[in-house]
Formats: structure tokens, C-alpha cells, sequence
């Protein structure tokens, strides 16, 4: 989980979302998650933790959808794009996961 002290109620409900998550509660933590973008839709720490929480439940389309959500906002994000090469790879999207690696190392990505 990333943490990041801040104040305001997207960063509380974030908070508790981080907190449930590492609690294993992953169905709370989303809910949590998604009401701090509901706040504050802006608030990276909240949708980069959302990626996390979605894929821990296995929602690997929604996980997508969020990293393509923060793309919107930070288009050269390589770690981002390595994550969506990440995510497309275990849908089995093998030709979307090799495009987004390798704009991940075009943006230089070196994890």
C-alpha cells in the first residue's frame, strides 16, 4: 500500500482504506477507496491504492480502468504503465502487456 500524510476527507477515508486493506478486508478498503475519490477525485495516493485493492480482489478490468484513470492525469508515468503491462499480462492480454512495457521503458522505467 502507498502512505502519504495529508489532511481532508479524501485523505482520512483513504487512510482507512489503507488501514482495511492491510486488515486483508479488501471489499471495504475499495468502498473506502472509491469514496475518497468521490471527495477529492484528484487524489493520486487514493487511486494508485484502488489499483492495488482491485487487483488483490482480482478485479483486473477495474484495476485497469483506475490505471487508465490516473494515465488521464500523468501520461508519462512509466511505473504506472509498467503496472497496466503487469495487469493486461495476467488478463492474458500479452500484446497490450508488451505495448505498455515498452512505453514504461521508453519513459524510463527501471524497476
Amino acid at each position: 500500500m502507498v502512505e502519504e500524510p495529508e489532511s481532508g476527507a479524501a485523505v482520512a477515508l483513504t487512510s482507512r482504506g489503507v488501514r482495511l486493506a492491510k486488515q486483508g478486508h479488501f471489499d471495504d478498503a475499495a468502498n473506502c477507496l472509491r469514496l475518497a475519490l468521490a471527495s477529492d477525485p484528484g487524489y493520486l495516493l487514493a487511486h494508485k491504492n484502488l489499483v492495488i485493492v482491485l487487483e488483490s480482489l482480482g478485479d483486473l478490468g477495474g484495476a485497469i480502468q483506475a490505471c487508465e484513470l490516473l494515465l488521464q492525469n500523468s501520461p508519462n508515468a512509466a511505473g504506472i504503465r509498467n503496472k497496466l503491462g503487469s495487469l493486461c499480462a495476467k488478463q492474458g492480454n500479452f500484446d497490450g502487456a508488451l505495448n505498455h512495457f515498452r512505453n514504461a521503458l521508453a519513459l524510463g522505467y527501471d524497476r
